[in-house]
Formats: C-alpha cells, structure tokens, sequence
C-alpha cells in the first residue's frame, strides 16, 4: 500500500523447463528512467520455457509510484528508492516496498541486471557498473559484452550493492537518458542479455559475445559529468565508439544560423 493505494508491481516469471540459475531482470529502481523498462519487457516476451535452463525473474518496474508519476524519486517522501534496499517492513512505505520487493524476488535469485539511465537533463555513455574484485559479478560484467566497466561496489542501500553482499551477484547497466524510451539501443541491449544468460548455460545453446574491447575504469580513478558552459544546438563529433582520449573533440555547440560556435 502507498498512501491507501494498493501497489501493483508488474512481474513476469518464465520457467524453464531446464533445471538452471534463477536470473534477476530489474528496470525504473528510479522512475524516470524508461530504457530498461522496455528492454525487461522484451526479454519476458522473448522466450518460451523451452528455451531456457532455468528461471528468468522479470520485475518491469520496482519504483511504481515514481513510474507513474514521472520522477526519479519515491512521490511526496522524495526519496531515493536506490538507497532503501533491502529495505524494512516496518518502517516508511518506502522501506517497506523495498523490502517487499527484496525479500520475496530478489533474495531468491542466483545472479541479477539492474538496468537504468542517467538522470534528468543528462546523458551517460553505454556501461556497466561492477565490482570486478568479486569473480562471479566480473564474470557476468565481462559477458555482457560492453566495452566500458566502471569498477566499484556501489554506494550503501543500492540494489545492486545489497544483492552482492548477500551472495547475488549483480551489476548496473546505464543506459543513455532519461524520461524517453531511446529504441535504438534495444537490439543491443538484447544482445547483451542474451550473452549473460549463455555464459550462465541459462541458453547454453547460444555463443556468449565478448567484447572486442575493455576498458575498465578502477574505482579509485576520476569520473565526473562534462557540462558544457553555454546553451546551444549540440553537434556531436564523437564516435561510433564510446571511448575518447585527453584532447579529443565531443561536440559543438552552434547558434541557429551555425556561425557561432563553442
């Protein structure tokens, strides 16, 4: 219940009729962050339990209330829902969603993807988030297949931070921006899942798809968000690659009449 308002959270479980692991899929943690909504709708609907050596546990979208209401954060507590697991059944209806959520999916899964997108009015390239000094969780990052690994534990209440210390590894994939469903990225994204579940013998018929590249950034090295110091119309100039060295142009901004540039 959120304020007498029954919660109805979308859930779809496919069995395999194989014996396997129990993957977790999780989407909209924030609720404005729609890329992996689609992508865990997808993934439902793609396979048949004859597919599959195990169980895929799909939970479309964990922030209901921000989901509905389009916000990051839990509706009138603007909360952060990503630091309330694995939550507390008797605390704030936050806490107890989360717990809720935690104890009866989570917690009964052997591994897990945690899918968002960068937050309002940013855009992140296509990544992974992993703690590599865990074997299990850099052996489901490494087989996702993306180039980009940001090491680290995550931060205290997050799921993903929460499910690993409990033996459930699981990583975070950010996916581009915020409040819009960006399809172009889905295909891949789908890829990618798929390659997790065939490193994992959940489709031990398929070829896991490595990288052709990795970079992974250590988790004491500098991150930081570029913001660019003046409006404008925005040409990038980067890729097709998400990877840039010192010195490299990103893009430029122009005025209407593209005479003016910054």
């Amino acid at each position: 219940m959120f304020h007498d308002d029954v919660i109805e959270l979308p859930v779809t479980v496919v069995n395999g009729e194989q014996a396997g692991p129990t993957v977790c899929l999780t989407a909209a943690v924030h609720g404005d962050e729609l890329n992996g909504v689609k992508i865990v709708q997808e993934v439902a609907a793609e396979y048949e339990p004859s597919d599959l050596h195990g169980t895929l546990v799909c939970l479309h979208v964990l922030n209901v209330p921000g989901f509905l209401a389009q916000q990051r954060y839990i509706p009138i507590y603007d909360e952060d829902f990503n630091r309330s697991f694995s939550g507390n059944s008797r605390s704030t209806p936050t806490n107890r969603l989360a717990n809720t959520i935690y104890e009866e999916f989570i917690s009964k899964c052997d591994l897990g993807l945690d899918f968002h997108t960068s937050t309002r009015n940013r855009t992140t390239m296509y990544h992974v988030r992993a703690d590599m000094c865990d074997p299990a969780v850099e052996r489901i990052a490494r087989a996702f297949g993306i180039s980009i690994i940001l090491d680290g534990e995550g931060a205290q209440g997050t799921l993903r931070n929460v499910a690993c210390r409990d033996g459930i590894p699981t990583v975070t994939v950010e996916m581009r921006r915020a409040h819009r469903f960006q399809t172009a990225h889905l295909d891949r994204a789908l890829h990618c899942v798929a390659s997790v579940l065939a490193e994992h013998e959940v489709l031990p018929d398929r070829p896991v798809s490595w990288s052709g590249w990795t970079r992974v950034v250590a988790r004491d090295g500098k991150k930081m968000w570029l913001c660019a110091e003046t409006g404008g119309l925005v040409e990038m100039k980067w890729g097709p690659y998400p990877l840039v060295e010192d010195g490299d142009p990103l893009f430029t901004i122009l005025d209407h009449f593209k005479d003016t540039s910054r």
